[in-house]
């Protein structure tokens, strides 16, 4: 756990540059980002022995069909597979399989960050302290699409070319299809978020929940790769989780309500944190299905610091930025020391 520590304590000491040096600090946080990912253990995060084991099944020789015949039907996306393809093409070695796939996880996030973000400090400690960090060592077909999905929301002021943002959805969809449900917030960021409308799709979310054994029954016909997940039961420790994220998630909503503009960036960013709540909420009859929440949950690392960031009262600024750094670090080390099991990260030494 202490090499994740010297990271949170990297994060918060360069901050002190992050203003007259902003282009260093993205780069310098970004680059350990990319190593610590990239130079993790083979096995380390609960997928990666599937992704060492495709790699190298592809070195050896075997077939894996990534024809769009398979777009729904396979184990591993077709844009996926073509990549890992690719690499193998170059080298034998799947630590660089790691490494590039960090590349492509980070690189976005730094971007996005850069242009988006008015406290780089606060939007990568939440990155780090909450699901994405942790998943991009897990789940790293989704944390590569991710990555895209950052592409598409920088795209999205491109006014004469309107088609970009749904290139990189489709690109993100070709490395993992939950990205598809990122068509959601591109329908609705055109109407205002309000109060109103978050307790109906709240409600909303608790009929889908109640009546998912027949919605999931219907899309297994159409994508059976996702029996996968027919067998996921609810356990106590996992709905635990849930109720975290779904309550730390409130909290970040309740936070950034205080910025009262209405920019569409603003409400876009709050429908995805809307609807990444709406994702844990299903998530209590249908474990596996809370991981499609990292589709829009990176809203939030950069919602909250510009909410905090544009309030007028400087000492009430600083209070905050420290509260919510202590709240969700302390989050990660708990979770960590009692329960390793739901970020699977520990310890990193293998």
């Amino acid at each position: 756990m202490g090499i994740y520590l010297l990271v949170i304590g990297e994060i918060s000491i360069l901050s002190l540059i992050q203003n007259r040096l902003r282009n260093t600090y993205l780069f310098v946080i970004t680059l350990s980002l990319i190593l610590l990912v990239g130079m993790r253990p083979l096995l380390l995060g609960t997928d990666t022995g599937s992704y060492v084991d495709l790699f190298n099944g592809i070195v050896n020789g075997r077939y894996w069909d990534s024809s769009l015949s398979n777009l729904f039907s396979g184990r591993f996306e077709i844009g996926f597979l073509d990549y890992v393809k690719l690499v193998a093409g170059f080298t034998d070695n799947p630590r660089f399989l790691l490494l590039s796939s960090a590349i492509i996880m980070y690189v976005p996030l730094a971007f996005y960050i850069k242009r988006e973000s008015l406290n780089p400090m606060l939007s990568f400690l939440l990155f780090f302290t909450m699901t994405y960090f942790p998943q991009s060592m897990s789940a790293m077909r989704q944390s590569m699409a991710v990555g895209f999905l950052m592409l598409a929301v920088l795209s999205l002021n491109s006014r004469y070319r309107w088609w970009v943002p749904y290139l990189w959805i489709f690109i993100a969809f070709l490395f993992h299809r939950s990205a598809i449900l990122f068509l959601l917030v591109m329908w609705l960021k055109r109407y205002r978020f309000t109060t109103k409308k978050a307790v109906m799709a709240v409600i909303g979310s608790i009929i889908v929940a109640i009546s998912f054994t027949t919605i999931f029954t219907v899309l297994l016909k159409y994508i059976p790769s996702y029996s996968y997940y027919s067998n996921s039961i609810g356990h106590l420790s996992v709905k635990l989780a849930l109720m975290m994220n779904i309550s730390l998630s409130l909290l970040l909503l309740i936070i950034a309500s205080m910025d009262k503009s209405h920019t569409e960036l603003v409400n876009t960013n709050r429908w995805m944190l809307l609807l990444a709540i709406c994702v844990y909420t299903i998530s209590f009859v249908f474990n596996g299905f809370d991981r499609v929440a990292m589709v829009f949950l990176f809203a939030q690392i950069v919602l909250v610091p510009n909410a905090i960031a544009k309030l007028q009262d400087e000492k009430l600024r600083k209070v905050l930025n420290v509260l919510v750094g202590a709240i969700f670090i302390l989050y990660f080390v708990i979770v960590l020391i009692y329960r390793p099991d739901w970020l699977k990260i520990t310890p990193y030494f293998m």
